[in-house]
Parts: C-alpha cells; sequence; structure tokens
C-alpha cells in the first residue's frame, strides 16, 4: 500500500510511483497528473551530484515541504504566461470561465481556484466564487477567487469553512440566495447562484454591481 505517489531516489535519478487502485473513478486521471507533478517537485530538493540522488541539507520537510510541491505542481500545469495568454489579458469574470480553464488545463477546479487567486485574475469588482463540497456532514468551502469587495460583505472564505456559516451575513439580508432580486448592502448589489459541477461539489457565484442610489 503507497499513498497517490511516491517518489523513490535511484541511481541515476528517480523513479516515481503512483497509485493505480482508483483509475476507473471519476477525475483520477486529473488527480494522477497532478500526483505526478507533485512528485517532480520533489526532486527539486535532492541534490544529484553523486549517484543516488541525496535531500539537500536544509531543505524543507514535512507538511512545508508538501505545501512547495502541491504549489510548484500548480506552476508546472497551469504556467501563468499560458494563463494569462489563454484570458487575453482579461480577468475571470463567471464559473464558466474557471469551468473552462479547467478543462483547457486539464487540472480540477481546485487548482484554477487558487491559482487565479494567487495571480490575482479574478475582476474583483465584479466578481467572486467560491469551490464547495458537498459531504454527509454539511457543505464546506474547498477554494475560493475573491477581491476586497467581496471582504466588505463576507468573512474570509478560508478551506474548511462551512458555507452555511460563510454566507450567513447575506442570508441575513435574503434567506433565498438563488432569487432574481439582487441582495442589496452599503457596498453592492450581489446576484448569487449555484453552479452545479457534480453531486458532490458546485461553484457558489457572486456577481457585484453599483448598489442603486434611493434619492
Amino acid at each position: 500500500m503507497i499513498p497517490e505517489g511516491v517518489l523513490a531516489p535511484v541511481l541515476g535519478g528517480f523513479k516515481v510511483f503512483l497509485q493505480d487502485n482508483f483509475v476507473s473513478d471519476p477525475g483520477s486521471r486529473i488527480r494522477r497528473r497532478f500526483t505526478f507533478a507533485h512528485e517532480l517537485v520533489h526532486t527539486f530538493f535532492y541534490s544529484v551530484e553523486s549517484g543516488l540522488p541525496k535531500p539537500i541539507k536544509g531543505a524543507p520537510r514535512g507538511a512545508r515541504l508538501e505545501h512547495l510541491c502541491h504549489f510548484g505542481a500548480s506552476e508546472i500545469l497551469v504556467p501563468e504566461v499560458l494563463l494569462k495568454q489563454h484570458l487575453l489579458s482579461r480577468k475571470v469574470t463567471s464559473a464558466e470561465d474557471l469551468l473552462n480553464l479547467a478543462s483547457v488545463f486539464d487540472v480540477s477546479l481546485e487548482v484554477i481556484f487558487r491559482r487565479i487567486q494567487k495571480l490575482g485574475l479574478v475582476a474583483e469588482d465584479e466578481f467572486a466564487a467560491a469551490l464547495v463540497d458537498r459531504t454527509k456532514d454539511g457543505e464546506f468551502i474547498q477554494a475560493a477567487c475573491y477581491g476586497s469587495l467581496l471582504l466588505c460583505n463576507l468573512p474570509p472564505p478560508k478551506r474548511g469553512l462551512d458555507f452555511d456559516i460563510w454566507v450567513g451575513p447575506l442570508r441575513a439580508v435574503r434567506h433565498d440566495l438563488g432569487s432574481d432580486c439582487p441582495i442589496t448592502t452599503q457596498t453592492a448589489e450581489i446576484r448569487t447562484r449555484k453552479v452545479h459541477r457534480s453531486r458532490r461539489s458546485y461553484i457558489f457565484e457572486l456577481k457585484f454591481a453599483r448598489p442603486k442610489r434611493t434619492e
């Protein structure tokens, strides 16, 4: 039994072992691509001066190393220059943009969300979104892309945060978040919708407009 991927130093280089017990599961190919890229980044922290690669002295370990490898894998699979070229200098303004990017780069929506947020490519005065997972215990945020306007109306959408708790301030204004009538706050008119990706997850989209002035 091995995890989804393992990097093994061998004479003259490395071998990467990928778990194949779940190749028939939906999304397994995309997960295996990310795992392979993750293991490639692990090689950056080895010295190859001798026949058998050895960890570099002072290289990160544990959770910090895994975080760096996740970050590096995202950069390998979704290079900044290609992402910006595909957007043609525009910014992400809809859930459909996110779905299209995930398809173009053949990665998970979570990877796309994190790249867009990291590179500041969300049209923050117009749009924000959260990727929400459904579980037997409730609905929880997995990733998000947003700007300052969202934070004027809701708490930061952190990974693992209960979705119902997060949207509480909006539900206090209007319980039915999916209605055609926008939610009006001091900073914006907000329209929301759920874009269903599967039975287990959806994109919660927020579109912003300037609030109408009342005479």
